[in-house]
């Protein structure tokens, strides 16, 4: 077994391992596998969605979870919430703001 960080989500114990690719990583179907993954869909619920077979969603799956090196859909999860809560943290940093002339000085 890899060494990696344990965390706890929602009560389970999962190790977040070394990843060597981001988020950034997948294409646009695959980012929207996930996306349906995270909102706690099926494999059929998402192909329904998508308008593709149910095989095509593994496939996808199967994609995701080598490119971003994770082994199932609850590290997936794990992985797109920190990815989101990370893009929310850098969009609420105040814009700096430019310097009056008394704080120039």
């Amino acid at each position: 077994m890899d060494v990696g960080e344990q965390r706890c989500l929602s009560g389970l114990m999962v190790t977040v391992h070394e990843r060597p690719a981001t988020l950034a990583a997948l294409t646009d179907r695959e980012r929207q596998v996930m996306a349906l993954v995270c909102r706690g869909l099926s494999n059929k619920q998402i192909a329904r969605i998508l308008t593709i077979a149910d095989r095509t969603v593994k496939t996808h799956l199967h994609h995701i979870f080598g490119k971003l090196a994770i082994h199932n859909r609850t590290m997936l999860a794990a992985m797109a919430m920190e990815s989101a809560g990370a893009a929310a943290a850098a969009s609420e940093q105040p814009a700096s703001s430019p310097l009056s002339a008394s704080e120039a000085s």
